[in-house]
């Protein structure tokens, strides 16, 4: 999978919060109803597609400098481009030791190291 994906959500989300550089600690909440991440991947066979549902996420402005954490329920990878018995084999595989091993890791984590304004 490339993690460039959900990365390059996060960063995106970061970058549109520069404008706010105020003199006090600002911070922005992720709605977890209504926050997920998508990903995509590909193989020799195809391409694939789905979210993975985030359970935790915030980006705090402080004095105008920028942070994130983010987690992601790992238990929640869904695919989007198959339906029925190949979307919960996909799905089931993916929650796998073979790949994420859900059941070992059931969250993933993101911070940020550094963001610099553009």
């Amino acid at each position: 999978m490339k993690t460039q994906a959900i990365l390059g959500a996060a960063v995106i989300g970061m970058i549109a919060l520069s404008a706010f550089t105020g003199k006090q600690t600002d911070v922005y909440k992720a709605d977890t109803k209504l926050s997920s991440v998508e990903w995509f991947a590909e193989k020799v066979g195809g391409k694939h597609n789905g979210t993975i549902l985030l359970s935790s996420g915030e980006i705090k402005s402080d004095k105008g400098k920028l942070s994130g954490n983010f987690e992601v329920d790992m238990s929640s990878i869904a695919n989007k481009d198959m339906q029925g018995e190949w979307a919960a084999k996909l799905e089931g595989h993916l929650k796998s030791a073979d790949f994420f091993d859900a059941a070992k890791f059931p969250t993933a984590k993101f911070a940020t190291t550094s963001i610099t304004p553009i």
